[in-house]
C-alpha cells in the first residue's frame, strides 16, 4: 500500500488496493488511516482478480484515465534461497498467484483498456543479484508491450551487480 499511497498523493487519482489476507489488509487500512489517507484509497479485503472485477462490474474506474497496477511481490514461494551458492533470488513465476498469471488477468479483465494503451503495470521486486533475477522476469517481460526495468543499487555492497530493489514499469 507504500506504492499505491505514494502514486495516489503524487498524482490525485482514484487508488484501489486489494489484500486477500486479513492480517495484512486490517494492519494496511490502520497504517492509511494513521497517515490520513484512507478516505482517498479503497482498499478491499479481496484477492487482485476478485477486486478487480469487483471494480469493472461497479463501473468506478473513470473512462479515459490511465490504469495503472502496482504488483508488491513477494508472495508465496517467491524469495528462494539458490541451492549452489545459499543467495536468496525472486523468481517471479513462483509468487502465488504468479505474476505473469495476474497480468494475464489485468488484459481479460480490462481488453478494452489495454487495446487503447491505457493499462501500466508496476511490479516492485526485491532481490540480492539483479542478473540472475532477470532471468527469472523474462516470462513476465513477454507479456508486455514495453517495458522499463530501473533497480537501486546497494552502496554498502562492494560489488555494483548486488541490488536491493527494483522496478518493473510496463505497458500491456
Amino acid at each position: 500500500a507504500n506504492s499505491l499511497f505514494w502514486f495516489q498523493r503524487v498524482f490525485q487519482c482514484q487508488a484501489f488496493g486489494f489484500e486477500s489476507n486479513t492480517k495484512v489488509f486490517d494492519l494496511t487500512r490502520k497504517n492509511l488511516e494513521l497517515a490520513e489517507a484512507s478516505a482517498k484509497m479503497d482498499l478491499r479485503p479481496l484477492d487482485c482478480v476478485a477486486g478487480m472485477l469487483a471494480l469493472k462490474a461497479e463501473e468506478v474506474i473513470d473512462e479515459d484515465k490511465l490504469l495503472v497496477f502496482i504488483l508488491d511481490p513477494p508472495w508465496g514461494n517467491a524469495l528462494q534461497k539458490d541451492p549452489v551458492d545459499e543467495k536468496r533470488r525472486m523468481d517471479l513465476s513462483r509468487t502465488t498467484p504468479p505474476i505473469a498469471e495476474i497480468v494475464v488477468q489485468i488484459t481479460k479483465v480490462f481488453p478494452r483498456e489495454v487495446q487503447l494503451r491505457r493499462v501500466m503495470v508496476v511490479i516492485h521486486v526485491s532481490y540480492l543479484n539483479f542478473k540472475e533475477s532477470c532471468e527469472h522476469t523474462r516470462e513476465v517481460l513477454s507479456l508486455f508491450t514495453f517495458h522499463f526495468h530501473d533497480y537501486a543499487i546497494d552502496a554498502r555492497k562492494e560489488e555494483s551487480r548486488i541490488c536491493k530493489q527494483g522496478l518493473i514499469f510496463g505497458w500491456l
